[in-house]
């Protein structure tokens, strides 16, 4: 069973293309960024 898990944690984390992606980061958040801030660190 936790081979199973594993294995389908893999998975989704190699369809996230990137480390925000795989923190939660989406469009949603992405829409709420004005062009003003988008050179902020």
């Amino acid at each position: 069973m936790a081979a199973l898990l594993k294995v389908e944690q893999d998975l989704i984390s190699s369809q996230l293309s990137s480390p925000l992606e795989r923190l939660g980061w989406s469009e949603f958040f992405a829409d709420q960024v004005q062009p003003s801030e988008a050179d902020l660190i």
